[in-house]
């Protein structure tokens, strides 16, 4: 009788296993890597089209080959630059131009408008 409790457990075990590794609710994607790569790939050359433009733009020396490199690994370093190149030296000024916000610039004009009428 305890032979076959242990047998019965061994088969119990072994179909457990069994079942728990191919059950359906478990969903096996092999392959799904493939389809990040496509993503990232496609991601890099929109970046690369991006940074080839803005070459062109500014007359900027460089490549496509280069570019494409820079963007599938420094993808992060190449968003910065596309963000500073159109600023002067590259760098964002600490003060604005005008450091007024646009309600106090409309309410200053406003007040011109008002004293040249008076004139």
């Amino acid at each position: 009788s305890s032979g076959m409790n242990v047998e019965f457990g061994k088969q119990w075990y072994q179909r457990r296993v069994r079942v728990h590794k191919t059950h359906p609710d478990t969903v096996k994607l092999g392959g799904v890597y493939s389809i990040a790569w496509v993503f990232y790939l496609g991601f890099a050359t929109v970046l690369t089209v991006q940074r080839a433009q803005i070459r062109a733009l500014y007359d900027i020396n460089g490549n496509v080959i280069e570019d494409f490199f820079a963007c599938l690994i420094l993808y992060p370093c190449v968003a910065t630059q596309l963000e500073m190149v159109g600023r002067p030296h590259g760098v964002a000024p600490i003060m604005p131009d005008n450091p007024l916000s646009e309600d106090q610039v409309v309410a200053n004009k406003f007040r011109e408008q008002i004293r040249d009428t008076k004139a």
